[in-house]
């Protein structure tokens, strides 16, 4: 293992990570997105956060991601992307959240937020995509609020899709049932709730919402 707190992670080298003992607390860098960091402590604690002073800033923000082995590399990775960004802007990922959980506005809001705002701005097909794929894989997501969406229904939601385990009702009433594990799937409905949430939590969408 290099000596460097700087790496390109990966599943491999999480695991040699994850066997370390320290006896201070240590950051990670992953060198793929610009603030993700793996926080070790002496407590045996692993936490991916997102490490990162706002625009004007003067001290670094954390977002907390997940702990070690609750999601894949590639999920926090996605889950993390946004976040630094928001901080250049000089918004505070951890304070725009508060606004959702003060919020009782669902997914559904969200969604046809997004769907207003990157019309013209994305092919209409990737729209229509991100509308069936929540629609089908998770429709009891949408009425919910986001505040009240946990971390827990996100993997368990994903890794029913890779699992070829969902069904939902058609159009014409029929029901439609998965035949195969399927991965991409699972990759196009979990980008399409990345998109979605990480766009009402970067304009504030719930806040505007609520005074129309």
């Amino acid at each position: 293992m290099e000596k460097s707190n700087k790496l390109k992670l990966t599943e491999k080298r999480l695991m040699e990570i994850a066997n370390r003992t320290v006896t201070k607390t240590q950051r990670i860098y992953d060198t793929q997105v610009r603030g993700l960091t793996l926080k070790l402590t002496p407590f045996g604690h692993k936490t991916f956060e997102v490490y990162k002073k706002a625009k004007s800033g003067k001290s670094p923000v954390t977002v907390k991601i997940c702990q070690y082995g609750d999601m894949s590399l590639e999920q926090i990775r996605s889950e993390a992307y946004g976040h630094p960004q928001t901080l250049r802007q000089g918004k505070n990922p951890n304070l725009l959240l508060r606004e959702i959980t003060r919020s009782d506005k669902t997914l559904q809001d969200a969604l046809d937020w997004y769907a207003k705002t990157k019309t013209g701005t994305i092919e209409n097909h990737t729209l229509l995509q991100y509308r069936r794929a929540i629609a089908n894989y998770t429709p009891t997501l949408l009425s919910k609020r986001l505040s009240d969406i946990t971390t827990e229904e996100i993997i368990s939601s994903y890794q029913r899709i890779v699992d070829g385990k969902c069904d939902w009702r058609r159009d014409d009433g029929s029901t439609y049932k998965m035949r195969k594990l399927s991965p991409s799937q699972a990759n196009l409905w979990f980008r399409a709730m990345r998109a979605i949430i990480n766009l009402a939590i970067d304009s504030c969408v719930i806040v505007i919402i609520s005074r129309s």
